[in-house]
């Protein structure tokens, strides 16, 4: 069963935060914390440059 807007949102808010806390300002350019939300599924990942 897919989140509903309510849910969603909270959950975006959420994580959006939790991202913005994991990775400190000055590595960003070199590390994301980033999340997809399909239905009711929500994937964690950290995405960093091919060196």
């Amino acid at each position: 069963m897919p989140l509903s807007e309510m849910q969603r949102a909270q959950v975006t808010n959420r994580l959006r935060v939790f991202c913005d806390k994991r990775v400190p300002a000055a590595v960003r350019n070199e590390l994301r914390v980033r999340f997809p939300v399909k239905g009711s599924e929500v994937v964690l990942f950290e995405e960093r440059p091919a060196f």
